[in-house]
């Protein structure tokens, strides 16, 4: 989840994980690619992040097909 790595350099991944509710842990296995976030998460870091990272994010041959 590139546009998430980009937006946590120099930010505090526990501090982001605890303001959507997840484990640094947690956050840090999404990081790495090898969890993918429920839809509920994924509303949650679009809020948090203002739309920086929305949930279409998370499907990127999904939103690379909607203008086909």
């Amino acid at each position: 989840m590139e546009q998430l790595r980009t937006l946590l350099s120099g930010r505090s991944q526990g501090a982001f994980a605890r303001e959507v509710g997840i484990s640094e842990a947690y956050l840090s296995q999404i990081l790495a690619g090898k969890r993918t976030p429920s839809l509920s998460l994924m509303y949650r870091i679009e809020q948090v992040t203002g739309g920086a990272v929305t949930r279409m994010h998370w499907f990127p041959q999904t939103a690379s097909s909607e203008g086909v």
